[in-house]
């Protein structure tokens, strides 16, 4: 099987790490950075790099799209008629009804079997060189097919993931998708973002515990890549903040009536529900 990477950043090098030994696989890799390349040569991470696309897709059995939302929908629209008909192509942005509609749009998916995904792995370091083949073990992925791709295609692509150390996969909807991570991401992101604008944030690290870093950690933020994906998701985004400062400000009453049975039944109700 030959299988196309295209873009060799933290996720594309880690994927392309991850899939060494899978069958009789040859992985190849798309970067605009020859330099990117030329160490993926060198690790023996891909067997040859390519700085352009053409002419290359149209050999490849799976094309895996590793670059920002907004270049990919411009990849799917410029090579669309270049993937080998037939093919499988998997995309790795975390929004899903934004590229979903861009496949569609493009008239890649009547060529392909174009199926959507979101590995739930990362790190606060992005590149090449802080890819990892181990950064996908026990992780999760969640899988959006559309709806022309085969039974087939998505059961090869289950097969990958596996190997590549995906624990838990999921098929879900373009909807779904942006809808919970809206809540189990995005979120999370823009609430360390926002903390991290308060002066006890840069306090002395004796006053900071484990709890502190764990969560402020995602702070650390690529501001291309996050931008672009919470703009691309503001509908649910702005659901999921209405819903928290909902729930900030039944909190905050309860300080300012100086309630305590009231906060300590929201606390407690909180525990509960966590030990269900």
């Amino acid at each position: 099987m030959n299988i196309a990477i295209v873009g060799l950043g933290l996720i594309g090098g880690s994927a392309a790490k991850a899939l060494s030994g899978f069958k009789d696989a040859h992985v190849f890799g798309i970067d605009t950075n020859k330099k990117t390349l030329e160490k993926a040569e060198a690790d023996e991470v891909i067997e040859e790099g390519f700085t352009s696309a053409d002419n290359i897709l149209d050999k490849m059995d799976l094309t895996i799209i590793c670059v920002y939302p907004e270049a990919l929908k411009d990849f799917l629209n410029k090579y669309k008629n270049d993937f080998k008909e037939g093919s499988i192509v998997i995309d790795m942005a975390g929004v899903k009804e934004y590229v979903m509609k861009a496949a569609k749009s493009s008239g890649v998916t009547k060529r392909v079997n174009f199926i959507g995904g979101h590995p739930m792995a990362g790190r606060e370091v992005g590149g090449y060189d802080n890819s990892l083949d181990t950064l996908f073990e026990g992780s999760g992925f969640l899988l959006v097919p559309d709806e022309d791709a085969s039974d087939e295609s998505v059961e090869t692509v289950m097969q990958i993931l596996k190997h590549m150390g995906f624990s838990s996969i999921k098929k879900t909807t373009a909807e779904e998708h942006d809808e919970t991570i809206a809540f189990t991401s995005q979120i999370l992101h823009v609430i360390a973002v926002a903390l991290s604008k308060n002066d006890y944030y840069y306090a002395d690290k004796a006053f900071k515990g484990g709890s502190f870093r764990d969560y402020t950690r995602i702070a650390l933020i690529n501001e291309s890549l996050w931008s672009e994906t919470l703009m691309e998701n503001r509908k649910y985004l702005l659901k999921r903040i209405d819903e928290f400062e909902d729930e900030m400000r039944i909190i905050k009453q309860a300080l300012l009536d100086n309630d305590k049975p009231s906060l300590c039944n929201i606390l407690r109700n909180d525990r509960l529900l966590k030990e269900d």
